[in-house]
C-alpha cells in the first residue's frame, strides 16, 4: 500500500509540483482543485494522502493523474501544431503575394516590350519610307 501511495504522490508532484504540507498545496495548486481534477471528493483525496485509501482508490487516482498528464501533453502538442500551422499560413500568403506581383510585373514587362517593339518597327518603317525616292512612294500610294 505504501508503494501505491508513494506512486500517487510522485504522480501528483510530477503533474502539479512539489508537495508543500504547510500550505496544503502541490506546487501552487490547492488540494480542492486537485480533487476536482481527479473527479473525487476532498475526503477521498485526504484518504489518498494519508495512506488510508483502498488499493482500488489509489489505482483509479493514479490512472486519472496519468490521463491528466497525457491530456496536458496532447493540448501542448495541439497548440504547437496550431502555431506552426499559423506560421506556415502566413508564409504561404506572403509567397502568394510575391507570385502575384511577379506575374503582374511579367505581364507589364511583356506589354512594354511589345509596345516598344511596335514603336520601333513603326519608326524604322517610316524612316525607310522617308528615304525612298518619290517614285517608290507614289507607287505604294495610288
Amino acid at each position: 500500500m505504501k508503494d501505491l501511495r508513494q506512486e500517487f504522490l510522485d504522480q501528483l508532484e510530477h503533474k502539479y509540483g512539489k508537495w508543500d504540507k504547510t500550505t496544503s498545496n502541490f506546487g501552487s495548486t490547492p488540494f480542492g482543485l486537485i480533487a476536482n481534477d481527479l473527479s473525487i471528493s476532498a475526503s477521498q483525496f485526504t484518504k489518498l494522502l494519508s495512506g488510508t485509501a483502498t488499493e482500488g482508490m489509489y489505482t483509479r487516482s493514479i490512472d486519472n493523474v496519468k490521463r491528466l498528464i497525457r491530456l496536458e501533453n496532447a493540448l501542448k502538442e495541439l497548440e504547437e501544431s496550431r502555431s506552426v500551422k499559423e506560421k506556415n499560413a502566413t508564409l504561404l500568403l506572403k509567397q502568394d503575394r510575391r507570385l502575384r506581383q511577379s506575374a503582374k510585373r511579367s505581364i507589364i514587362l511583356a506589354l512594354v516590350a511589345l509596345i516598344a517593339g511596335s514603336a520601333g518597327m513603326y519608326l524604322i518603317q517610316s524612316g525607310r519610307l522617308a528615304k525612298e525616292p518619290n517614285e517608290t512612294r507614289s507607287s505604294l500610294n495610288p
